[in-house]
């Protein structure tokens, strides 16, 4: 599991960064030693599965004992599936990322790049599913085809089922609630999805559609189509930690948005634009791979 260790060295960082640099050689797997004269701390981060007790004993053998200032609290993991939308995905990291204490994974059945539902976008794998069997957070992102062939997947839907149980939250975005409803997790509750998939909630996830742009029940989010994500993300980021820690971070990603056309409801737009988002959605979210 990717992990780092945060010190508060006794001299200066510099030097602290390269004599744990010198020792530290001997652990295959250590990506990098960062260090931060301002905050005088030194971080030591690895992604390949590393002994952390074999770690903290060599760093204390050189004189620098592990003393966590920022200890990873909770696990996030958003799964990657081939054809997922790029958004859908992207968009949570961006809050879920800034949030203290927190470290957030792309997870999928191997680590390496995963293709979006277009085809021209991946993204990588930082983790699969066995390395973190057990987030805080869980979010699936919708996607075109792709989700259809995602809960056909046995390694992902037994992940889910099994990492839902110990997680705090478990989210959706947009079609990534089809991924939740049939591992059996909304039965009888209310949900939201992408406007195109409003009409099979019942049928396929036992679920109530409610056109909003996320809906809460229990410790189960479902977000509408694509952008809602982000908004998804807000709401969360405040439970997990305050409200102006949320204020924050929506501003960080200066998240004020003001569309330059009313026509992101499908409830208030004509049949002919509805049409003509289908084709899209039909035409360019279909991966060629």
């Amino acid at each position: 599991m990717p992990s780092k260790i945060v010190l508060a060295p006794a001299m200066h960082c510099e030097h602290c960064k390269a004599k744990i640099e010198e020792n530290i050689k001997q652990l295959h797997g250590v990506d990098v030693v960062l260090a931060d004269e301002k905050k005088k701390t030194v971080a030591v981060m690895w992604s390949e599965p590393q002994n952390w007790e074999t770690i903290a004993a060599l760093l204390t053998e050189i004189g620098y004992p592990p003393q966590p200032l920022n200890e990873i609290k909770r696990h996030v993991a958003i799964v990657l599936y081939d054809g997922f939308t790029a958004l859908d995905a992207v968009g949570p990291y961006e809050v879920l990322v800034s949030l203290p204490d927190t470290q957030v994974h792309f997870v999928s059945n191997q680590r390496g790049p995963v293709w979006a539902d277009t085809g021209q976008l991946a993204l990588t794998a930082t983790a699969t599913f066995d390395e973190i069997p057990n987030p805080a957070v869980i979010v699936i992102p919708g996607g075109g085809h792709g989700i259809m062939k995602a809960v056909e997947d046995p390694a992902l839907m037994g992940w889910i089922k099994q990492a839902h149980e110990t997680s705090e939250w478990t989210t959706s975005v947009c079609t990534g609630v089809y991924v939740l409803g049939l591992a059996g997790i909304l039965q009888g509750l209310d949900v939201t999805t992408h406007w195109g998939s409003r009409g099979f909630m019942q049928q396929y996830c036992g679920a109530n559609y409610i056109p909003e742009r996320f809906v809460q029940q229990g410790k189960v989010i479902t977000a509408a189509g694509v952008s809602a994500g982000i908004d998804m993300a807000l709401f969360l980021a405040e439970k997990l930690s305050n409200t102006q820690t949320a204020q924050a971070i929506q501003l960080a990603c200066e998240y004020d948005p003001h569309p330059p056309f009313a026509a992101g409801n499908f409830q208030t737009v004509s049949p002919e634009l509805i049409a003509e988002a289908n084709q899209v959605v039909n035409l360019y979210r279909t991966n060629p791979a």
